[in-house]
């Protein structure tokens, strides 16, 4: 089973289209394009079809890269985040650089990607594949936005102008990352690029990262399972509390459920109860 297809957005996040197993031509100024990381077998389209959107789809994937997203107000410390992750990945990781795509993202930092023929991956369902890939990615470097690894994600595109910056994303080497300052950088993101990197896939399996992607599985599976939505269940729960501070104590609430991995509805239903209980 081919997993070739992917979604494209193009001029806004929202702006989302049918799947397609093509590449797509943006223009010099095309802005605010992207793309899912992931990609779908051909039963996306019959998903898309009947619900107009791929929001729900639980299919297996798989991705053509490892996405590292580093985002920081500060440019000079995003750039600092990139480069040591980078010499991570070379030095302790034995990744030759000219496997890796790195990228200024156009806006508050770099994009990182490492080709997937280097982790062994196989297919996987979506869900399990992201939560795998954050655990991964955040086990080499900590600092990423962790928010990528989510079902459906998108990603920019190269060369795409952000509309905010109006800079691009544009591609840059390793040596431009470690001797260019970031005011050298945003000066090269002042127009597109047209660098490859015709080597980035023709890669062997790194048995260091092969060993995580396989260690990945039974690391998901030791996150604390949520306890059974009752009052008993969760210590320290305040009852009885005054009126004046409720919404306080619901706030406080509502961040212990979320850590322990209560859906939405659940954690209503908890807070409810709870509530109850004030009366």
């Amino acid at each position: 089973m081919k997993y070739n297809y992917r979604q494209y957005a193009i001029g806004s996040p929202s702006n989302r289209k049918r799947p397609t197993d093509g590449s797509i031509l943006i223009g010099v100024d095309a802005e605010d394009c992207f793309t899912t990381w992931v990609q779908y077998d051909d039963s996306v389209l019959i998903y898309y079809d009947e619900n107009g959107r791929i929001g729900g789809f639980k299919s297996e994937v798989l991705s053509p890269i490892i996405p590292f997203d580093i985002d920081s107000n500060n440019l000079d410390v995003a750039q600092t985040i990139c480069r040591e992750l980078v010499q991570r990945l070379t030095n302790e990781f034995d990744v030759d650089s000219k496997h890796l795509n790195i990228y200024f993202s156009g806006s508050k930092g770099y994009h990182v990607e490492l080709s997937t023929n280097l982790f062994g991956i196989t297919p996987t369902p979506q869900s399990e594949y992201c939560k795998r890939l954050k655990w991964m990615c955040t086990q080499i470097d900590d600092r990423i936005d962790k928010n990528l690894y989510k079902p459906h994600m998108l990603w920019r595109l190269e060369n795409s102008k952000n509309s905010k910056s109006n800079l691009y994303k544009i591609r840059i080497t390793y040596d431009e990352l470690f001797n260019f300052n970031t005011s050298m950088i945003k000066s090269l993101a002042s127009s597109t690029r047209n660098l490859e990197n015709l080597d980035f896939h023709d890669c062997l399996i790194n048995d260091t990262l092969e060993s995580m992607w396989l260690m990945s599985k039974d690391e998901i599976q030791k996150s604390p399972t949520p306890p059974e939505n009752t009052l008993t269940t969760i210590p320290k729960i305040p009852n009885g509390v005054p009126q004046g501070e409720r919404n306080q104590r619901c706030f406080e609430i509502s961040l212990s459920l979320r850590s322990q991995g209560y859906t939405l509805e659940d954690a209503k239903s908890f807070i409810i109860a709870w509530n109850n209980t004030n009366s």
